[in-house]
C-alpha cells in the first residue's frame, strides 16, 4: 500500500482487497499445482500404480475441467472466497475416483455394471451428501460463502460424473485393447 499511496494515510475494506486479490492471483497457480502434486502423490501411495494414479488424477482434472466450464456457463466466479474450494474439491473429487478405481481392480473385465450398482452408489450418496452439505451455503448472506458453496455443488457433481463415465471407460478400454473383455454381454 505505501508503494501507491507514499506518506498520504490509506485505509479501507476496497484497499484490503484489492491487495488480497493480488495476492491470491500470484498464488492461485502454485496452491492448485500443489494440491494436485499432493493428490497425486497420496493417490499413487494407496493405488501403488503411477499409470493407475495418473488415471485417477486425469478423470479428476477432467471432472474439473468440466467444473470450470460449468462456473462459466452458471457465471460463478472464482472470488477470494470460493477460491479456497480447488483443493477441497481435489480432496473429496478424488476420493469417488479411487473408490472406483479400486471396485473396477476387484470386479474385473466386464463387470462394470456391478461396479457401478455397488460401489458407484456408495460413491454416489456420499458425494451427494457433501454436495446437499455445501448446497446449504446457498442460504449465506454472504456473496463469497455462497460462490463457495455453489462451486463445490458444482465441481462435486461433475466431478463424480467424470469418476462415473471416465473411470469405466477407462477400463473397458484397456480390457478391449488386452483382449481381457468377456463375449458375454450380459457379464
Amino acid at each position: 500500500v505505501q508503494e501507491f499511496v507514499g506518506d498520504r494515510p490509506a485505509a479501507g475494506e476496497y484497499l484490503a482487497m484489492a491487495v488480497l486479490y493480488r495476492l491470491v492471483e500470484g498464488d492461485a497457480p502454485r496452491i492448485a499445482i500443489l494440491a494436485l502434486l499432493v493428490v497425486l502423490s497420496f493417490t499413487m501411495i494407496d493405488l501403488r500404480s503411477p499409470r493407475r494414479a495418473l488415471g485417477a488424477v486425469g478423470a479428476l482434472v477432467m471432472g474439473m475441467c468440466w467444473a470450470g466450464a460449468g462456473m462459466s456457463a452458471f457465471r460463478i466466479d472464482l472470488s477470494v472466497v470460493n477460491f479456497v474450494g480447488i483443493p477441497i474439491l481435489m480432496g473429496i473429487g478424488v476420493d469417488v475416483v479411487i473408490h472406483m478405481l479400486h471396485r473396477m481392480r476387484e470386479e474385473g473385465p466386464g463387470r462394470v455394471r456391478v461396479a457401478l450398482a455397488t460401489t458407484g452408489w456408495a460413491s454416489g450418496l456420499s458425494a451427494s451428501t457433501t454436495v446437499l452439505s455445501f448446497a446449504a451455503l446457498n442460504l449465506a448472506s454472504s456473496q463469497g460463502v455462497r460462490g463457495l458453496g455453489q462451486m463445490i455443488v458444482l465441481g462435486l457433481t461433475l466431478v463424480t460424473v467424470a469418476a462415473f463415465v471416465v473411470v469405466p471407460l477407462g477400463w473397458m478400454t484397456a480390457w478391449k485393447v488386452r483382449g481381457e473383455l468377456p463375449t458375454d454381454p450380459e457379464a
